[in-house]
This record gives structure tokens, C-alpha cells and sequence, in this order.
């Protein structure tokens, strides 16, 4: 499957949502009724005369291995976002109105497909755990299989939703030089020097750094027929005893929410003079998967709540810094205060302290 688009005439004040999934196998279902449009058994369908027979209907629904919803489509022409080749598809079509008298048409809906890249793509990330907030190198192993009937491919998308730093390609354990890339939103796309068409393992390195259980996705494109196809890599034993047939990298048990917690001076001198006039909080937020309170208090040592520096986030690294002014716009007095970092998620807090000087 390449693209997906639709004939539709959407007014001001209604909307139209499309999403798809795949799979390769279904399983139908024979109802049976009577005349009286009663569902029956067959037992029972099959002893009515049959001037007191009605339908028989056959329900088909998706089976075993079927990919969940995909993303809206929400523009025609958008590459086909469910896993393929598959030998089945389903598309849903949800209309919205914000408006009474506002309703969308919808005319056809047109879904264009072309001989697979690969017969099958399988891949797998390793390691697929690693320690929370420290950059490290991964490789993503694609396993790709070919007949006389795929065309091959000739650039490999890599996405997530970390940065990466592209690192190295190696075609069946034979490094690649000079592997063109470019960063896109997202991740990075390898252009290959030549066609992949035979190739049995990709090896493909990078660097990054994982601060909740994250997916690395591979698609495969060729853009040879003037336009550009694509096929997306489903997770799997891409090589035997290694990893975990996953494209997802997690973290190790642990139920706290940030680490890395660094203090960029243990005294500050708020004077003006452009040299320590803040101290910065630097931390690493983790497991956050929605927005959520990340906190910097700061309070003297009689305890009273000096200042509040606060952000919403997702997991990932943050810098909060206190430039020695109070909630007032006051500057408070020189002495040492107490720094408490609180990342605060759905069912637990996560919190930290540490000492600082203020002098001037």
C-alpha cells in the first residue's frame, strides 16, 4: 500500500477523520434468520421450510495480528500509516460536525498500492534497555526479504521521538562508507549508495539518549518509479539471540521520575556583574508520557517557601535556574537555602534536595 485519498465535500463547521489498520488474517461469521428477521441457529435455519428462511449473512472481522488503529489521515495522498503488505485492510471514516446543518459528503475513497519493496521487513533495537539520561549507542537491525516481484529499496527512514545522531551503516556485516543522511522532523533518512534488493541484514548505529520506554521506527522507501513508496518494518527477530524482536527500548524497574541531578554552583552571587548570577538545577525527567508539573522550590532554613519555578513536561532534560529574587521580585538575603526538585507524575512524586549559597 503507497497512499490513501478520498472524494469528499467537507462545508465550514464539519470535518472528516480517516485512519486504517491491517492484517492477514480474517474470521467470518454465518448468521442465519427467519422471515421474521429472528437470528436462528443453522440447526434450526436448516429445518424451516423455506418460505420461512430468510438472509443468511456472512460477518467478516478482523483476526489474529491485526496492527491497531492508525494515526488520522487527515489530507488525501497520505502514505498508506498501517503496517504493509498485509493481505487485508480496514479504513474507518468518522465524520464530525461542529455545526447542525454542517455535514460532510463523502465520495470515494481511493487507496493505491504497488509491488512491496521487501517480501518481508523485520526489525529489532539493541540494547533494548538502557539507563535513563545517558546518551549511548544503538543499532537497529532490519532483516529484509526479497523475491522477483519487490522492487527493492534505496533509502531507510529512522524515527522516534528523541533526537538521534546518525552513526554508521553496515550492509550483511560489511561497513558502508560515505552513507549520505539528512536530519528530517523526527529522525534521520539514510540514502544508500545503490538499490537494496538481495541484502539479508542492515545494521544501522546511532546515538541517543532515552528518558522513558521509547520506539525507534524504520520504514523502507524507493523513489526509482518517479515516486516516492514506501514500506514500513514491522517489529521482529531481525537477528537470531539478540535483543528482544522489539523496535522499543525501555528502562530498568525503578519507580523514580528524574535522575542526573546536577547544581551548577554551590554559591551564587546575584550582583549584577554577569559572572554567577543564577544557579541552574539540571536534571533529567523520566517516564513522563503526557505533560506533567516539574517543580524547582526553593526555601530558606526556617522552611519558608522563597521562590516557585515550575514547568509542564514530558520526560526529558531540563534546566531550571533562580536568579536569588523571591516570589516579590525581591532579592532575598545572602545565607543557604534549600533546593527541592519535584517531578510530580500520575500516581507517584519524585523528589529531590540540595543546599545552596546566595551571597553578595
Amino acid at each position: 500500500m503507497s497512499t490513501v485519498s478520498w472524494d469528499a465535500e467537507v462545508p465550514t463547521g464539519a470535518r472528516m477523520l480517516f485512519r486504517s489498520r491491517s492484517g492477514d488474517e480474517v474470521v467470518e461469521e454465518t448468521h442465519y434468520f427467519d422471515s421474521k428477521g429472528k437470528e436462528v441457529t443453522e440447526r434450526r435455519y436448516n429445518k424451516l421450510i423455506k418460505s420461512f428462511r430468510g438472509p443468511i449473512e456472512i460477518a467478516i472481522s478482523p483476526g489474529a495480528g491485526w496492527s491497531a488503529w492508525s494515526e488520522d489521515y487527515l489530507e488525501p495522498n497520505t502514505p498508506f500509516r498501517s503496517p504493509s503488505p498485509r493481505r487485508f485492510i480496514q479504513i474507518e471514516a468518522e465524520f464530525l460536525s461542529d455545526v447542525a446543518d454542517a455535514a460532510a459528503t463523502l465520495g470515494d475513497i481511493t487507496v493505491e498500492y504497488t509491488r512491496p519493496l521487501a517480501g518481508t521487513a523485520v526489525g529489532e533495537v539493541v540494547p533494548a534497555q538502557t539507563e535513563p539520561g545517558v546518551r549511548r549507542s544503538f543499532s537497529y537491525f532490519v532483516h529484509p526479504t526479497f523475491d522477483r516481484q519487490n522492487l527493492g529499496f534505496d533509502r531507510v527512514l529512522v524515527e522516534s521521538t528523541i533526537p538521534m545522531e546518525f552513526g554508521e551503516l553496515a550492509i550483511d556485516g560489511q561497513l558502508v562508507d560515505g552513507v549520505e543522511h539528512e536530519l528530517v522532523e523526527g529522525g534521520f533518512r539514510l540514502h544508500l549508495p545503490a538499490t537494496i534488493d538481495a541484502a539479508d541484514l542492515l545494521e544501522i548505529q546511532f546515538d541517543a539518549t532515552v528518558f522513558q520506554r521509547t520506539r525507534f521506527h524504520t520504514t523502507l522507501e524507493f523513489d526509482g518509479t518517479g515516486q516516492q513508496l514506501r514500506q514500513a518494518v514491522d517489529p521482529g527477530d531481525a537477528i537470531a539471540d539478540l535483543g528482544d524482536d522489539s523496535d522499543f527500548v525501555s528502562l530498568p524497574i525503578k519507580a523514580t521520575l528524574f535522575a542526573n541531578l546536577t547544581v551548577s554552583s554551590g554559591v551564587f552571587t546575584p550582583n549584577g556583574d554577569g559572572l554567577h548570577d543564577d544557579v541552574t538545577f539540571s536534571f533529567d525527567a523520566l517516564r513522563l508520557t503526557s505533560a506533567r508539573p516539574i517543580l524547582a522550590l526553593v526555601y530558606d532554613l526556617q522552611g519558608r517557601q522563597v521562590r516557585r519555578l515550575e514547568q509542564r513536561g514530558v520526560a526529558g532534560h531540563y534546566d531550571l535556574s533562580w536568579d536569588g529574587l523571591d516570589e516579590q521580585g525581591n532579592l532575598s538575603p545572602p545565607g543557604l537555602y534549600l533546593l527541592r526538585v519535584e517531578v510530580v507524575g500520575d500516581a507517584v512524586t519524585g523528589s529531590a534536595t540540595r543546599v545552596v549559597g546566595l551571597a553578595y
